[in-house]
């Protein structure tokens, strides 16, 4: 971000706020981030948050599983849950210049896009989000990748290799599956449409 850029930083866990807080002071970005305690979703309104007993992260509004052992396990490691505000981008979004929106947000990515087309859709701003295999099935891979491509995006995975684009909602499905084992993949949306000859770029 350049010096004269924000940040908006938005986070649901109410324990991670200090933690975000002492890293912009460490980073000596205090006045350039602005933070505010609250989630992303599909609509405006409040949600229970699993404030986790072992740990800070990992925790996300999407239920995890329909499993009723996994269910009950999960349940273990669970100390309390918090009610928090929950906005769609278009409302965290709203009256401000945002070129770039990264999400990670524990398999919440299809409702935050689904509850939010209409702005997408006027947007400029690529998207980088994190998309975990694990959580979300096939259905939703489908679905996200539909949503995206109906505002005008282009899907790209970014891989060690380097960038590659996706083509079909079935190879976003596919490609990702196969990093079942890595437990993850960052995604890049723009509506750039980037030359063949450079989605071989190399870090």
């Amino acid at each position: 971000v350049s010096p004269g850029g924000q940040v908006y930083a938005y986070e649901a866990n109410p324990e991670l706020i200090p933690v975000i807080e002492r890293n912009v002071a460490a980073a000596g970005l205090t006045g350039m981030v602005e933070i505010h305690q609250q989630g992303v979703w599909g609509y405006d309104g409040v949600l229970p948050f699993p404030i986790r007993s072992r740990s800070l992260g990992g925790a996300g509004l999407k239920p995890k599983t329909r499993n009723p052992y996994r269910r009950f396990r999960n349940s273990r490691k669970i100390k309390r849950y918090e009610n928090v505000e929950v906005l769609t981008l278009e409302s965290m979004c709203r009256d401000r210049e945002i070129d770039l929106i990264r999400m990670d947000v524990e398999g919440a990515e299809l409702e935050a896009v689904r509850g939010s087309q209409e702005f997408l859709r006027s947007s400029a701003a690529s998207i980088i989000l994190e998309w975990i295999p694990r959580r979300n099935n096939r259905k939703d891979a489908l679905e996200l990748f539909g949503l995206l491509t109906a505002v005008g995006y282009q899907v790209y995975r970014i891989a060690p290799e380097g960038l590659r684009r996706i083509a079909s909602a079935e190879a976003f499905h596919s490609q990702h599956a196969e990093l079942w084992h890595a437990g993850h993949c960052d995604v890049l949306c723009s509506k750039s449409r980037f030359p063949e000859d450079q989605l071989d770029w190399r870090e």
